[in-house]
């Protein structure tokens, strides 16, 4: 994992990802409510699945500076039509990245001012916004597709909303790359190994899973969204965050939802024994393969079909941050540097992975 010819992204900070958030982007709609107290952000790229192009981590950037200032009390977070978000456009990074390569033959690092350095530098900079320290409150609405970049820019938020629509996933290990946007953060701070299985496997969570992993901090059916989303914009300034956690709760508790059984509490304990973060990838798959049962052979079968490069990338970037308690930023930095090494890898997985899973199904 060494960064000899990748570039460095600096610790990120909100000033520097202030800097983005220039212009009104359509597919971002930034809203403040009459009341003062809201601001209400909405992706709206229906036919991509609110996939973040670059100029929408611009918009976003706008909207999460427009919320934090003047005393706003919550930043409201949903996506149109069938998703949250369905992650980041890597099909875009993937052509970029091979017209800077294609044109420089001896280039072992994008750089700086190309879409596959700015892309990344300026997204993991808007995950640090999400996750910095502050007094508006930030509630995504997961009513829907919610992966890969749709995590990280929410999950870092105060709280997150699961509906019986919501399907999460970190599925990167299937197009060559791993689990970015802080997701090392994210994935090593889940009890019983749950990250590391979720992280290497890209498993399709639902609303039962994110509730008992603690991804989610609420749920509640979508059509109780409405209801929740004008008792959150007529919320007025200055209100603390757990003001608008108890609004939360009480549409909870007005409106439950029905949980389904949750695959990940099922399985459990052959997550918990299988997937120790002491043991390697290959440790994994032996002791998937000893336990013989139905679903510990399954998953052992995924892993085989996933990329190896990913797989080992993922397993580390989660251990380091597990062991040094890593804090969102030092997580993004390690995460930047592998992903600057993986789009200036010339036939690597990335390349293929994307092609292959992205534009070509």
């Amino acid at each position: 994992m060494s960064s000899a010819t990748c570039a460095y992204v600096p610790t990120a900070t909100a000033a520097a990802a202030a800097a983005l958030g220039t212009a009104q982007i359509p597919e971002v709609v930034v809203t403040p409510s009459p009341s003062g107290g809201a601001v209400h952000v909405l992706l709206e790229r229906q036919k991509k699945l609110n996939a973040l192009s670059h100029p929408m981590i611009g918009g976003l950037v706008a909207g999460f500076e427009r919320a934090k200032q003047g005393g706003c009390s919550v930043l409201l977070m949903e996506g149109a039509g069938r998703a949250f978000c369905a992650g980041g456009d890597v099909a875009a990074v993937r052509a970029a990245s091979l017209e800077v390569l294609g044109a420089d033959a001896g280039c072992t690092a994008v750089p700086k001012g190309t879409l596959p350095y700015d892309f990344f530098h300026d997204e993991y900079a808007m995950n640090a916004l999400v996750g910095a320290a502050d007094a508006t409150a930030q509630v995504s609405i997961w009513d829907g597709v919610t992966m890969g970049g749709g995590v990280g820019l929410s999950v870092h938020g105060r709280y997150r909303v699961a509906t019986e629509k919501t399907l999460m996933a970190k599925p990167e290990t299937k197009i060559g790359l791993f689990p970015d946007v802080g997701g090392s953060y994210m994935l090593s701070r889940l009890p019983r190994n749950l990250g590391y299985y979720a992280g290497l496997t890209g498993a399709r969570l639902r609303a039962a899973d994110l509730m008992y992993a603690g991804i989610a901090t609420h749920a509640l059916p979508s059509d109780a969204v409405e209801g929740l989303r004008a008792k959150l914009l007529a919320m007025p300034p200055g209100q603390p965050a757990e003001s608008v956690g108890a609004i939360l709760d009480a549409a909870c508790a007005a409106a439950p939802l029905e949980l389904e059984t949750s695959q990940l509490e099922t399985n459990g304990g052959v997550i918990e024994r299988c997937f120790g973060g002491g043991h390697s990838v290959e440790g994994i798959v032996e002791r998937l393969q000893a336990d013989g049962g139905e679903f510990a052979l399954v998953t052992a079968q995924t892993l085989a079909q996933l990329s190896p490069t990913s797989l080992k990338l993922t397993h580390e970037l989660i251990r380091r941050a597990e062991a040094g308690s890593l804090s969102l930023n030092a997580c993004l930095n390690s995460e930047f540097r592998v992903c600057q090494r993986l789009v200036s890898t010339r036939g690597g997985d990335f390349f293929e992975g994307v092609r292959a899973v992205i534009i070509s199904s």
